[in-house]
């Protein structure tokens, strides 16, 4: 058996976790059935990557916070809420 290599980024690794736990959920209400599992891990993929950007819209991560905006606003370490959202609407 041929084995494969996967390199993922720290962004796809948090998706693809949360496409799992979705996939998971999926089949635990008993929505996926025999035949229907890549239809169904495709959804859950495009599900998760729905959440991280409707997240990257609410939360500024610490990393996207530039030094004079955090001088004038204060923030928490997971970020803070942005205004209003582009993609949620």
């Amino acid at each position: 058996m041929k084995k494969s290599y996967v390199n993922l980024s720290t962004t796809e690794s948090a998706i693809i976790q949360a496409a799992a736990q979705i996939y998971a959920a999926h089949i635990t209400a008993g929505h996926v059935l025999e035949g229907e599992e890549n239809t169904w891990l495709k959804r859950s993929l495009r599900d998760a990557v729905v959440l991280a950007n409707a997240t990257d819209d609410v939360v500024v991560s610490d990393q996207e916070v530039d030094s004079s905006e955090s001088q004038s606003m204060s923030t928490i370490s997971v970020g803070r809420v942005r205004g209003k959202s582009s993609r949620m609407e």
